[in-house]
């Protein structure tokens, strides 16, 4: 139980899993995959290949932390499943069921 009496449905910061891709990308990192952006015709910066899988590893650990979220607040998880867009097999996956 938490200090407030109630039971978290939370695991700690350092338990999260990230997705496989966002610890994969994480892992190969290196120097010359923080290259700077490159401008694009009409002036706008286009983020490098790395940047865009690292915001979408971020994405996806948020997503997940929303799914359970919705399941500790008593939300189906077909319900889930069809407001996210999301298979339920995907929803279950999230979830550590079968």
């Amino acid at each position: 139980m938490g200090g407030n009496g109630e039971a978290s449905c939370r695991p700690p910061e350092s338990d999260l899993a990230l997705g496989s891709l966002a610890r994969t990308a994480k892992a190969s990192l290196t120097a010359r995959d923080s290259a700077a952006p490159t401008p694009h015709s009409d002036g706008r910066e286009e983020m490098p290949v790395v940047e865009k899988l690292r915001a979408y590893g971020e994405q996806m650990a948020r997503r997940n932390d929303l799914i359970r979220e919705a399941d500790a607040d008593g939300i189906e998880e077909a319900r889930i499943a069809r407001l996210m867009g999301h298979s339920r097999t995907t929803i279950r996956t999230v979830l550590g069921r079968k």
